[in-house]
């Protein structure tokens, strides 16, 4: 999935999130949404969430392949 980094208000807006909260050395890329999404869901939540949205894009998403040979949203 491609992210945003030019339009800050877009949930797919490049972030930067720890991959556990106490360690600050570990950071991943990810988007806006999923970075407000994981500090107020509880885990459980959060991935329900997450797979859901991954289940739905699998089963309608109809996008393009980029440059390096990945379907990117449209």
């Amino acid at each position: 999935m491609s992210l945003e980094i030019d339009d800050d208000t877009s949930p797919w807006y490049l972030v930067f999130s720890r991959l556990d909260p106490g360690d600050k050395a570990k950071i991943v890329p990810a988007s806006a949404l999923l970075n407000a999404m994981k500090s107020f869901l509880l885990k459980k939540e959060f991935w329900y969430y997450v797979l859901a949205l991954d289940d739905h894009r699998k089963k309608t998403f109809k996008g393009q392949k980029n440059t390096a040979g990945e379907l990117a949203w449209a």
